[in-house]
């Protein structure tokens, strides 16, 4: 299944300036005028988690959440339709910046379990952190032997 949109916190339109490329950029609100030789395009934006909902899902066994900066937005979104998600891997920056996700799941029952992978960019480093609700695995997947190490924030 395919859903064409743009994740957020609430429900708008999302303008970016394209000229066929990979190396399309988000516009400000109101900026009605893109660079010389780049179109405009309009993406519907919602959020994920109510998406999800409307699909009648109520159980993710896995998610991946790599959205260039906005993993925040998408996981409160999650969080606050009350799908319940078994295994979550979350791609955040090594910039301090990982706290709130952290927290965020947590708080909504889920464990860390660690970083899957680490690798440094050019501009910073990527880290894939990893995170298990254990109870939704035990109901989804009663037969599977899960090791129930919990962890807490990491320093």
């Amino acid at each position: 299944m395919n859903i064409n949109m743009a994740a957020c916190e609430t429900s708008s339109i999302m303008r970016f300036s394209s000229h066929g490329g990979t190396a399309d950029r988000l516009l400000p609100v109101n900026d009605t005028s893109p660079p010389d030789g780049h179109a405009v395009l309009e993406v519907p934006c919602e959020p994920v988690g109510d998406v999800l909902e409307s699909l009648g899902m109520r159980h993710l066994d896995f998610a991946s959440v790599d959205v260039e900066g906005a993993e925040l937005p998408v996981l409160r979104s999650l969080v606050r339709s009350g799908i319940s998600i078994g295994v979550a891997m979350i791609e955040v920056r090594e910039d301090g910046n990982r706290r709130p996700e952290m927290e965020l799941l947590l708080g909504a029952g889920m464990s860390y379990v660690g970083q899957l992978n680490s690798r440094n960019t050019i501009a910073n480093e990527i880290i894939n952190d990893a995170y298990v609700n254990f109870t939704h695995m035990e109901l989804r997947f009663p037969r599977a032997q899960l090791n129930r190490a919990r962890r807490t924030l990491p320093p």
